[in-house]
């Protein structure tokens, strides 16, 4: 019977490929990403006035960056880059389980990018995940998420796009303090981008370096030292 369910397994699998898009190089992807992405900022742009940019996969420097960490502490898996890869096994069991840890991020972070695709179903949004995860590998897939990573609501899509608004700099130039503002960001863009109600701002930003600094301890120190730091929107005005 085991036998007979994996052929089975195996046979449904290969269906559900089938009915993907093309995905079997990390161009492959990018390219459906990006041009998700893409159609998002061409109508930011419509409404706005302004000019959409070309989707760009961030550099590999933003993943440590205090940027990178931040984002990864706000998803709950500050371990996620130094954690062993999730293999396709754990890949499947956390489907049917509640994830924790580098797989939860991994499972969500593939997710994320499959969900993009707008595939006919939640059969194809898993297969399609965890073929995203096996060809962009750990840290390819934590890239491209964050290449494309929504700030909520109704700003940038994508890290880059967002830290350049925000702070003129990349994100992998930000400190503690900036990347901190861009954590709390990803859902409410709009305030930060007026740096509406500073004490509100600030109080919401200490808090995220609060957990940031229990969630990561061995930069907990240059992490609360931040909170002596302005809040940048505030500061720049």
């Amino acid at each position: 019977m085991l036998v007979g369910a994996t052929v089975v397994g195996a046979v449904y699998y290969l269906k559900l490929s089938i009915d993907l898009p093309d995905m079997q190089t990390e161009g492959q992807i990018v390219g459906l990403i990006g041009r998700s992405v893409e159609a998002y900022r061409a109508a930011q742009a419509h409404e706005t006035g302004g000019k959409a940019a070309t989707f760009t996969v961030v550099p590999r420097e933003v993943l440590k960056s205090p940027a990178g960490q931040a984002l990864l502490a706000l998803e709950r898996c500050p371990d996620y880059l130094v954690a062993p890869p999730t293999s396709g096994t754990d890949y499947w069991r956390a489907q049917f389980q509640a994830p924790t840890g580098a797989t939860a991020c991994t499972v969500g972070m593939a997710t994320d990018i499959a969900d993009r695709m707008l595939l006919p179903s939640r059969e194809h949004l898993i297969v399609a995940g965890d073929r995203i995860r096996e060809v962009l590998g750990r840290d390819g897939l934590f890239a491209v998420w964050l290449s494309a990573l929504p700030f909520e609501p109704k700003g940038p899509q994508g890290v880059e796009p967002a830290a350049l608004a925000l702070f003129h700099q990349e994100p992998q130039l930000l400190d503690w303090e900036e990347a901190a503002e861009l954590a709390v960001a990803t859902t409410r863009y709009g305030e930060f981008a007026i740096c509406a109600n500073p004490p509100q701002l600030t109080e919401l930003r200490d808090r995220f370096l609060d957990a940031a600094a229990q969630a990561i301890p061995a930069a907990a120190a240059e992490i609360q030292a931040a909170k002596k730091k302005p809040l940048h929107c505030n500061a720049k005005g």
